[in-house]
């Protein structure tokens, strides 16, 4: 009987820590289940007497040890054993497999977008919104200190929803973060292109190119940092940019990701998943 109670103890406690409720994401609430299905989304491991919680990784992580998994926020652990904290994040774990971490996300009638400095683009998971379950809701820019650990395989999504796209694109994936996180794209794979042009300006333009922020210009453009003139958010700018997910951050152009270019081919939708 008093194994019983110990054991009753310690789901209590492994559900009052990690339970329902996210809580916040850099000062946002959030409507985070952290469960699959009616199971937790942590385990509990034993160091000793001590029970200690053991995140998984990444979205791929926990479809592979929880098979089922549905679309929504769960809380991962990207470095593992290492100093990071977790960090919620949405996961999609349906389209072409699943195990899909959203590591950007831009919405046209989310006003503005995130607008971070350079510490907060790194570290931070920035968002604009309501963080929920529902993807039109808010903006996001993980952190990019975080998305070498996620993965290597990058999915661009574009369109009039999340379920209504007009691109979508593959690539291996990686941020050189000696050259300020710059972009490391290649083996390009089309799988969607209704109108338009088929390659994203990420790839075609700014690929190799590194990160810029409102305070921390790393662009080619000899007059200003691009940044300033696109609503002090953050991209890959070149002199300045050609397709970037934030459009003109509100200040100039459309407060809309682009696909390419700048001038029209926009849309109400776009994300940046990594598996």
């Amino acid at each position: 009987m008093r194994k019983l109670c110990i054991v009753c103890f310690l789901i209590f406690i492994s559900f009052y820590a990690f339970g329902q409720n996210a809580g916040k994401v850099s000062g946002v609430e959030t409507e985070a289940v952290n469960k699959i299905g009616t199971v937790p989304m942590i385990s509990v491991s034993k160091i000793g007497n001590v029970n200690t919680p053991v995140f998984n990784k990444n979205c791929k992580e926990i479809l592979q040890n929880y098979p089922g998994s549905s679309d929504g926020i769960y809380t991962i652990d990207p470095d593992g054993s290492g100093p990071e904290a977790p960090i919620s994040c949405f996961c999609d774990m349906t389209t072409d497999g699943g195990g899909w971490t959203l590591v950007l996300l831009s919405n046209k009638e989310v006003a503005g977008c995130p607008r971070p400095y350079w510490n907060e683009v790194v570290n931070n998971v920035n968002i604009n919104g309501t963080f929920s379950s529902d993807l039109t809701s808010f903006d996001l820019f993980l952190g990019v200190k975080y998305w070498n650990m996620i993965g290597n395989n990058a999915r661009l999504d574009m369109g009039a929803s999340p379920k209504n796209l007009s691109h979508r694109a593959y690539y291996n994936f990686s941020l050189n973060q000696n050259n300020y996180y710059s972009l490391v794209m290649s083996n390009e794979s089309v799988t969607i292109h209704t109108e338009g042009t088929a390659s994203p300006g990420m790839y075609t333009y700014h690929n190799g190119r590194p990160l810029s922020t409102r305070d921390a210009d790393h662009d080619v453009y000899t007059i200003g940092n691009c940044s300033n003139n696109a609503g002090n958010s953050a991209w890959w700018f070149g002199a300045c940019w050609s397709g970037s997910f934030w459009g003109g951050g509100g200040q100039a152009f459309e407060d809309a990701p682009y696909w390419n270019g700048s001038s029209t081919e926009y849309f109400n939708y776009g994300s940046i998943w990594l598996r």
